[in-house]
């Protein structure tokens, strides 16, 4: 948000395939690499696209997820850093464990 200084520079696609993703990731449901090949064969953006949009996301995990998933939050920082190691991109420097903590609900417009 840019209230509070953050802006994007992403396409609303990619933003929308990493959701996708990060989805999957919190579901268990990518635990091949069909996943992402299929999110980016139906949304249209590149794999690393995708990809670099969920490392971004990652650090925001505790406010984009519902409460009743907050106890995912671990898991999904682990995935990130299992697919970070086999990769050349890195997480954001603020993605860390101890950068997560609990949000309150969000609300629903």
């Amino acid at each position: 948000r840019i209230s509070e200084g953050h802006k994007s520079e992403k396409q609303p696609a990619s933003v929308a395939a990493a959701a996708i993703f990060t989805a999957a990731v919190v579901k268990g449901l990518n635990q091949d690499k069909a996943s992402l090949f299929r999110i980016s064969e139906v949304s249209g953006m590149a794999e690393v696209t995708i990809k670099t949009s969920f490392f971004d996301m990652v650090p925001y995990a505790s406010k984009l997820l519902p409460p009743a998933l907050q106890d995912k939050l671990a898991g999904l920082l682990a995935e990130a850093e299992r697919m970070r190691a086999g990769s050349t991109m890195a997480l954001p420097s603020h993605a860390s464990k101890s950068n997560f903590q609990a949000a309150g609900a969000v609300p629903m417009l």
